[in-house]
C-alpha cells in the first residue's frame, strides 16, 4: 500500500500473466529503476515516438483518400468513354439493320448470346450487358431491328416483362 501522500497518483496495473511480470521487473532492474518508473518510462516514450508516425499516417490517408477520389472521377469518364466507343462499334458492325438493305443480314452475336443465355431480358438490361448507350437512338433502332427480325423468324419473342429467347 503505497503512502497516503501518493495515492492519488497510484494506478493498479494488471499483467497478462507472471512472466510478463518477471520480464519487466528483469528489464527495470538492467535499467537501474523501479518497475513503476520503467513502465511510466515506457509509456511516455511510446507516446513521444507514436505521434510523429501518427501525424504522416494521417497526412497519408488524406492523400490515398484524395487520390482515390481523382481515381474513381477518372474510372467513371474512362467507363464513359468505353460504353460510347462499345455503341459505335455495334452501330459500325449492324447498320444493314437500319438501311433495310436486300441480302443477308447479319444478327449480333451478342444479342444471339445473351437471349440464348436464358431468362427474359427487359430492354435496359439487354443494352446493359450489350454495353450499348442507352441514349443512342441510332444503337436503339439497330437492337430494335434485330430483335424484330428475331422475333420474325421465331426464335425470339417480346412480352411484357422483356425479350426472350424461343428457337
Amino acid at each position: 500500500m503505497p503512502l497516503v501522500k501518493y495515492r492519488s497518483r497510484q494506478i493498479c496495473l494488471m499483467v497478462p500473466n507472471e512472466d510478463v511480470k518477471k520480464a519487466w521487473l528483469t528489464l527495470a532492474k538492467e535499467a537501474g529503476m523501479t518497475l513503476s518508473a520503467w513502465i511510466v518510462a515506457r509509456v511516455e516514450n511510446s507516446l513521444f515516438e507514436d505521434s510523429a508516425p501518427i501525424q504522416e499516417i494521417t497526412t497519408q490517408k488524406s492523400a490515398l483518400q484524395e487520390e482515390n477520389r481523382k481515381l474513381r472521377i477518372d474510372l467513371g469518364l474512362r467507363d464513359a468513354r468505353l460504353r460510347e466507343l462499345e455503341t459505335e462499334v455495334f452501330k459500325a458492325q449492324h447498320t444493314a439493320f437500319l438501311q433495310n438493305a436486300d441480302g443477308e443480314e447479319m444478327f449480333s452475336k451478342g444479342i444471339v448470346e445473351v437471349l440464348r443465355s436464358g431468362g427474359i431480358w427487359p430492354g435496359q438490361d439487354l443494352l446493359r450487358e450489350l454495353g450499348v448507350d442507352v441514349d443512342d437512338a441510332k444503337a436503339l433502332q439497330v437492337i430494335h431491328n434485330q430483335l424484330t427480325a428475331l422475333q420474325d423468324f421465331g426464335l425470339a419473342a417480346e412480352s411484357a416483362r422483356g425479350w426472350k429467347w424461343i428457337g
